[in-house]
């Protein structure tokens, strides 16, 4: 988010598009666990995406908890 992303109405909105398989080769985690993870932000409200599939990041710190 800090290197690709970009504020716009009150999200940090990343301009790229990662489908969940790209994003489970980055963090070397299978495609069904990126699912679960994706699922389980957007119930919290942590984060969206669109129809393109960009992602909207709406609690950058309640997100955060998930780093360590």
């Amino acid at each position: 988010a800090e290197k690709y992303g970009y504020e716009k109405d009150g999200a940090m909105q990343i301009h790229i598009v990662l489908t969940q398989g790209d994003i489970a080769d980055l963090v070397g985690a299978s495609r069904k666990r990126v699912n679960q993870a994706m699922v389980s932000f957007k119930e919290q409200g942590l984060l969206d995406t669109d129809a393109d599939g960009r992602i909207s990041i709406y609690n950058r710190d309640g997100l955060a908890r998930y780093c360590n």
